[in-house]
């Protein structure tokens, strides 16, 4: 064994501690820094508009955006926000919710849809507005970006693609044997794509009134993009009703968008709910 060789490391270190002289510090890793996507845009903005609903919100105008991942790989969060709005008190910003995370990802050629009022605020027809983009793709690469939107009115038809068919009422489930259900009684409603295109969405509204009070129930229908309500099909839907009785006339609104994305409202029809 060379004895030299074994003492010379022992040696050194021996002095360095006796003159005070500074051993080589350990060499930490550099962290690696966080990849910033430069000249790609991986979200693209399908559409920014205001949807139909009929009747105007004093609040402020409703506004949907609808966003798709164009990358290759998931998105893990987004973010976006709509820019220079007018307001009572000068330019405003609204951020959308959007429900995007680890757990819940966009998946690439996916698209996701929110809305939002524009509380006390308005926009012009003729106006583009920064729409903020930013989030992170799995592979932890981030993103920041800026669009210009113009936010367009949705396209409405008078025509009346849905078929009222009928109101049942009261319906199972009942409470304990009662007619009765927790939260009032239950009704169903059914009806029929009468048009001749595919129906995306879709949803009624039964007002009814007892004595000075007027009472409204919202039911809505398993109808959506992937799950269209196909010409000549039918569908049925359960909901709450303050009160049934087959001598009360409801007043029944029907709303929905078809598949070219425009939209229709019938009003005020009436109906009676009858015994299953």
């Amino acid at each position: 064994m060379n004895w030299k060789l074994l003492f010379l490391p022992v040696f050194t270190a021996m002095l360095a501690a006796v003159t005070g002289c500074p051993t080589a510090p350990a060499s930490n890793p550099t962290p690696t820094p966080t990849p910033t996507l430069q000249n790609q845009q991986p979200i693209e903005v399908v559409s920014v508009m205001e949807p139909f609903e009929g009747l105007a919100n004093p609040a402020g105008p409703l506004v949907e955006i609808t966003l798709k991942n164009v990358s290759d790989e998931p998105a893990v969060s987004l973010s976006a926000t709509l820019q220079q709005i007018k307001g009572m008190y000068g330019d405003e910003e609204f951020g959308f919710v959007l429900n995007v995370t680890a757990a819940n990802p966009l998946m690439p050629d996916d698209t996701i849809t929110s809305r939002l009022h524009l509380i006390h605020s308005g926009y012009s027809d003729n106006k583009s507005y920064p729409l903020a983009l930013s989030g992170s793709l799995q592979s932890g690469a981030t993103f920041a970006y800026s669009r210009q939107v113009r936010i367009k009115t949705q396209p409405f038809t008078n025509e009346q693609p849905i078929e009222f068919v009928s109101a049942l009422g009261p319906v199972p489930p009942f409470n304990l044997g009662d007619l009765h259900t927790p939260g009032g009684w239950s009704a169903e409603i059914t009806l029929k794509n009468a048009g001749d295109e595919p129906v995306i969405a879709v949803s009624v509204t039964l007002l009814t009134s007892a004595g000075d009070h007027n009472y409204s129930s919202d039911l809505h229908f398993d109808v959506t993009s992937s799950n269209p309500l196909l010409p000549g099909m039918i569908i049925s839907a359960k909901g709450k009703m303050y009160s049934i009785s087959g001598e009360i006339t409801y007043s029944l609104g029907i709303f929905g968008t078809l598949q070219s994305g425009t939209a229709f409202h019938i009003y005020s029809m009436p109906i009676q709910i009858n015994a299953p």
